[in-house]
């Protein structure tokens, strides 16, 4: 929409259910974590044969994670970021957890994250995401990026489990470890402290998904970062926005002035490579870039 002849471009999911007072909410619950799972705008529920089918959805995604926690089932597909700026430095890797089931199929992590917070056994997400990017950033030497919640952060089983694999596998200056911008930093003090000890540990941190949102610039300017990623409401269209050029050629200029790099994400077309590429950012990721695969499948390439 407009405001004050600028064009704002906002993006948001909703969940509406018709039922009973004491099952409203819950249903409302599901109706948006539907909208989630299919990336549309609204979903909306009217009878509760459709809320029922989604509960069970959600109990079949519950016991296909306990599953594959059970046999290993557990991968990371990696999604390259390439510099765009200095072609001399080395290409890196996302790791983005997936379900690998015994006929092969592959399931997205939209399909069961959720599931695990609601049941408490992200932290095993956690752990094997890591063991599974330490693992290829040993082997292979090349640089692996893993996502850290803040829900990692503040358990302290997690955190133990964290440090300790990283005494079990060297080259740690090959990983980064990407904070999630969108989640609340209810405890700073936490964060910052985490982020000084990976530094110590020889990692790198990069704050993820900046700009989406209510983004606080306090986190630039106070955590320890080597990197931060512009949000993909950010990129999409910023060959055609002129105010999400502008926001980005800002905190580009800011990150640069603090020396921390920035990665473009969502870089979905050549268009917007030039663009980021004009405005200076550093490493760019995306479908335009590269899918994510299986390690190997990249490396030969």
């Amino acid at each position: 929409f407009s405001y004050r002849g600028d064009k704002l471009n906002l993006m948001m999911s909703s969940g509406i259910a018709f039922s009973g007072r004491k099952k409203m909410l819950a249903y409302a619950d599901m109706a948006l974590k539907n909208a989630k799972k299919r990336n549309i705008h609204l979903s909306i529920f009217e009878h509760e044969k459709e809320l029922e089918k989604l509960h069970q959805e959600d109990i079949d995604s519950h016991q296909n994670l306990i599953n594959a926690l059970d046999n290993d089932n557990i991968i990371s597909y990696f999604q390259p970021i390439v510099p765009i700026k200095d072609l001399s430095k080395p290409i890196k890797y996302e790791s983005l957890v997936r379900i690998e089931q015994d006929n092969g199929n592959i399931i997205q992590p939209i399909n069961f994250l959720d599931v695990a917070r609601t049941n408490r056994i992200y932290d095993k997400i956690t752990k094997a995401v890591l063991i599974n990017t330490l693992a290829v950033a040993s082997k292979h030497l090349i640089p692996c990026s893993l996502n850290i919640s803040f829900s990692d952060i503040e358990n302290e089983l997690t955190m133990q489990m964290f440090f300790t694999t990283l005494e079990k596998y060297k080259h740690n200056d090959l990983i980064t470890i990407e904070l999630l911008e969108t989640e609340d930093f209810t405890n700073y003090e936490a964060v910052y402290n985490f982020c000084v000890k990976v530094h110590n540990h020889g990692l790198k941190i990069a704050l993820d998904d900046f700009g989406s949102g209510y983004s606080n610039f306090t986190h630039i300017l106070n955590l320890p970062l080597d990197y931060i990623k512009i949000d993909a409401s950010l990129i999409s269209n910023i060959d055609k926005d002129k105010n999400s050029r502008l926001m980005v050629e800002t905190i580009v200029e800011l990150a640069h002035k603090l020396d921390v790099e920035t990665i473009a994400e969502f870089v979905s077309s050549q268009e917007i490579l030039n663009v980021i590429k004009e405005i200076g950012i550093d490493y760019a990721q995306g479908f335009h870039i590269g899918k994510p695969e299986r390690i190997e499948n990249l490396l030969s390439a």
